[in-house]
């Protein structure tokens, strides 16, 4: 049996029953992830990633290992099931072709594949550990460094983690591409309400925008700003729901714009940039957002624990100026003071956006 090597993103290594060779050697060196669990508890976050592999003609698989990692107190401990399933497309509502049941190992997850015979063709696997996310925590498939095939990818069927509920790329989850760098978690959002239920009480949307003429994404809690769409700004979707107004526990979300790079820039840190400067000019606040996690499984895998948060109170919080007390508190950059590489743009043509981060 003659077997292709392939290699996509997921960290992984899939070889054949009988000749040892291998199908899919992917690196786990990139210390991130995406959790692919199903939650017992939480149904609405259950999700897998999935990573491509193609085979030139008919195959036995062999020994398949899916390196990992237990995070938000995480346990193998609570594992009900670990399992792996191969599909003909990256679609946790299709039927999978083969399923196998393994075991959880340290960190990774181990399987015998011997049962499973498959032509030539491309598939897609699919690794998830089975546990409820209080007392079992989350389990994440680590990210590799090595691409080829098509760019692995996520399904999140019940819409928990507000990517939608049909199967995304995780280029889009981000750990960076097209040229952007992922720098951390600017801050936390309500989670995305599950298909058809009501959003989060004393919530509002945080509307997304791009515009495909200045490469720049918008956001904003204002409808009225650029409602359905216009001057070359497409409304793509809500991109989350964010407290209504000021609470405990709440940050404000501050909106600068830098007209020379046509770029809109979000943080909730005060000393990024104060009341503007390297060319960035404050809007305002756009709305409150959360200084920590709420407690809810993360889609990204991230060591920190997660916390309970207050609910916050209503109404609608416009777009507001910033306070007198805040403008006192900023000290003038020095003449002739170089931006820091973060708000600087390569080659004077490229575009910096920063995103919320769920």
């Amino acid at each position: 049996m003659k077997n292709t090597v392939i290699a996509s993103l997921g960290a992984a290594m899939l070889v054949a029953a009988a000749n040892a060779a291998v199908i899919v050697n992917q690196p786990n060196d990139t210390g991130a992830g995406y959790t692919s669990q199903d939650f017992t508890d939480l149904p609405a976050y259950s999700g897998s990633c999935f990573d491509d592999f193609t085979l030139s003609t008919t195959t036995q698989l062999g020994a398949l290992t899916v390196f990992g990692v237990d995070y938000n107190g995480g346990t193998a401990a609570a594992n009900i099931s670990v399992v792996a399933r191969i599909f003909l497309a990256p679609d946790l509502n299709t039927s999978a072709i083969a399923t196998v049941v393994g075991t959880q190992v340290g960190s990774d997850l181990v399987f015998d594949m011997s049962s499973v015979n498959l032509g030539a063709g491309t598939y897609w696997l699919s690794a998830q550990v089975v546990r409820p996310f209080i007392g079992g925590g989350q389990w994440g498939w680590n990210t590799s460094s090595t691409t080829n095939g098509a760019h692995s990818m996520y399904h999140n069927p019940g819409g928990g983690f507000g990517v939608g509920t049909s199967p995304v790329s995780t280029e889009e989850l981000g750990n960076g591409a097209w040229g952007y760098v992922y720098e951390g978690i600017a801050c936390y959002v309500y989670a995305a309400p599950a298909p058809g239920a009501a959003p989060p009480a004393n919530s509002q949307p945080l509307h997304r925008y791009w515009n495909g003429q200045v490469a720049n994404h918008f956001y904003t809690t204002n409808f009225a700003e650029l409602g359905a769409g216009r001057d070359g700004w497409v409304h793509e979707r809500v991109e989350c729901h964010v407290p209504a107004v000021a609470a405990a526990g709440t940050v404000p979300l501050y909106r600068y714009f830098n007209a020379s790079l046509t770029d809109h820039y979000y943080t909730t840190e005060w000393n990024e940039l104060g009341y503007g400067r390297y060319g960035f000019e404050l809007e305002g606040i756009q709305c409150q957002v959360f200084a920590q996690p709420q407690a809810v499984p993360s889609l990204d895998v991230a060591p920190s624990g997660v916390g309970t948060l207050p609910p916050p109170p209503p109404p609608d919080l416009p777009l507001t100026p910033l306070p007198e007390s805040f403008r006192r508190t900023v000290e003038a950059p020095a003449v002739g003071a170089t931006a820091p590489a973060t708000f600087r743009a390569a080659g004077g043509a490229g575009r910096v956006t920063i995103v919320v981060e769920r």
